[in-house]
């Protein structure tokens, strides 16, 4: 059998492995498969993955990893072609790339690092898992942990640890289990080639297994003690969640509305303006006739399109400026407070209008006519939708972006805090939610209630509502404070500091949530997690460069002795 035939055999005896682990991706979190995932199967995706890996030569793993990225994301991200099919190759060919340099990296780990190379392969993959979240493509989508959001006992120590650190758990019993398949794997794979080339063997493959340095590499020792520390860590960590879920009726309560309004984000024009408007103060007057003790109103992200102050301070268009003058008489003749999506426009030093994705915060009788309300700018905006810093480099997609309405936006500088009769609050505007640090700073600017708002409505998919809202609850855990989500399809709702659901609102259809939301004092002690962040993550990443250091100057070593580097693997 010549090499290219060893080549396609190796990769086709992995890729059921690799597949397996993308079919447990798949349905550990929200998909098209199931819309709200089973959270229990995310412990078991990187066993078949870590196996695969192990199984592969140095020739095939890479394009295991593409096939891994470009399927696991593509098939898990499907709703992206629905509003932005020809830049679904993106997500293809980017995770495609970006899993096939980690597989690559973790053949090489399993090729050169000894026998316990897994617990390198897990930092590196716990590693990856929190890199893949910066820069410009960086999204939190497809993390480990998120798919533990309806786990709420489990996932309450996010609050010292942060996702990452419940994350780097999860991966963990991969890497352990994966370690006994990979030694039992690998002695057997030794008595079967002994007893292929000993003249005599019994007597060989007897003198084989006595070896003391043999014996070690198979030895489960390690592996044992890990595994039994991870099931008292397991255990200690749902204790400490028991402990942790906290009772906050005894708090102050603010009573809440939040709006749904089940609109077509794709449509323009001042009918649809003026349509949209009109149902969203018939939902907002339906939901003070049931609740008049309502505190707060938050309606979605750009519910209102044309820019509020620059529309009744510039009027060039009458019907636009209409329209914001019968919503600001709306909300004016209202007693509560209003926090309400817009694309907000001011005007730069030069006479330049920017215009930026905001949330504004209206108070009756103090700030509504003429409009003068709190501003905050969406800091962290959406790749290709709102912002793409390669307009030099690949001016045909700047194009292509521009032509369809995209890219208006400008970057919002400050986080701010709203002031509402008593609630300290910050809002949130669409995926900013799926980013731990925004809602940190944002709790450090003084904010004690997150008020997420967004519009999903373009992905016309059950399992994109969930997947953000999988993400978004977290951040209630990890700052011990509630989060209230006003969306244009779903899923609107309000979550305790507990990080659980208390009330939600049916997707894709008009209606709203009403609930209280407890006022937790400036002065109360931030979580762990709010003073540090995501410490795990960073650590992560600082304990495997230190053993990537010590193992390749072991490698030297060997190198030195032998004249050889030794390979652990084929």
């Amino acid at each position: 059998m010549n090499r290219t035939e060893n080549w396609i055999k190796n990769f086709i005896k992995c890729i059921p492995l690799t597949l397996t682990g993308i079919i447990l991706f798949l349905l550990s979190h929200p998909s098209f498969i199931f819309s709200k995932g089973l959270f229990f199967l995310a412990f078991f995706i990187y066993i078949p993955v870590l196996i695969s890996v192990h199984k592969a030569t140095l020739k095939t793993v890479w394009l295991q990893g593409f096939i891994f990225g470009a399927l696991s994301y593509g098939l898990y991200a499907y709703w992206i072609i629905k509003a932005y099919s020809e830049f679904m190759p993106v997500v293809y060919i980017g995770y495609g790339i970006l899993y096939s340099i980690l597989f690559l990296l973790l053949k090489l780990i399993d090729i050169y690092f000894g026998k316990n190379n897994w617990v390198t392969q897990w930092l590196l993959i716990c590693s990856f898992e929190f890199i893949k979240t910066f820069g410009f493509l960086g999204l939190s989508y497809g993390v480990t942990a998120y798919s533990q959001y309806r786990n709420t006992y489990f996932i309450q120590i996010c609050d010292i640890t942060g996702v990452y650190g419940l994350n780097a758990f999860i991966i963990l019993f991969s890497a352990i289990i994966y370690s006994f398949i990979q030694k039992a794997m690998d002695r057997n794979l030794f008595i079967k080639d002994s007893e292929n080339i000993s003249k005599n063997k019994s007597s060989n493959l007897s003198k084989y297994l006595q070896n003391e340095k043999l014996n070690k590499s198979f030895s489960k020792k390690t592996t044992s003690v890990a595994l039994v520390i991870w099931v008292i860590g397991f255990a200690g960590i749902y204790f400490y969640g028991f402990r942790a879920v906290k009772d906050y009726s005894g708090f102050e309560q603010k009573t809440v509305a939040a709006i749904q309004n089940n609109e077509n984000s794709w449509l323009d024009g001042i009918e649809v303006y003026t349509k949209n408007i009109q149902k969203l103060i018939s939902l907002t007057n339906e939901a003070l006739e049931i609740n008049p003790d309502i505190d707060l109103v938050v309606w979605p992200e750009t519910a209102v399109v044309p820019a509020i102050t620059d529309n009744y301070f510039n009027p060039k268009d009458k019907r636009r400026n209409d329209i914001v003058s019968v919503l600001l008489k709306f909300m004016d003749s209202k007693k509560c407070d209003f926090i309400i999506g817009n694309g907000h426009k001011v005007y730069n030093q030069k006479g330049d209008a920017e215009l930026y994705n905001s949330a504004l915060h209206f108070i009756p009788s103090q700030n509504i006519i003429p409009p003068s309300p709190q501003v905050y700018s969406k800091i962290k905006l959406v790749p290709f939708s709102e912002y793409f810093p390669y307009k030099k480099q690949f001016p045909w997609i700047y194009k292509k972006l521009k032509s369809k309405g995209l890219l208006n936006w400008e970057e919002g500088k400050e986080y701010s805090t709203f002031y509402i009769n008593g609630l300290n609050a910050s809002s949130l505007i669409c995926f900013e939610d799926t980013f731990t640090d925004i809602a940190r700073k944002q709790y450090q600017a003084g904010s004690r209630c997150l008020i997420c708002i967004s519009n999903d409505s373009w992905a016309k998919s059950s399992a994109c509502q969930n997947q953000h809202l999988s993400i978004a609850l977290f951040r209630s855990i990890e700052n011990r404070i509630p989060s209230v989500r006003s969306t244009a399809t779903g899923a609107t709702c309000i979550i305790d500091p507990n990080g659980k659901i208390n009330i939600t609102s049916p997707e894709f259809c008009e209606g709203y949530v009403i609930g209280k939301v407890p006022v937790i004092s400036a002065g109360r002690k931030a979580t762990v997690y709010s003073r540090y962040g995501d410490v795990a993550g960073w650590g992560e990443i600082c304990a495997l460069v230190l053993l990537l250091i010590i193992q390749t100057i072991n490698c030297i070593i060997n190198y030195k002795k032998s004249g050889k580097v030794k390979l652990i693997t084929r």
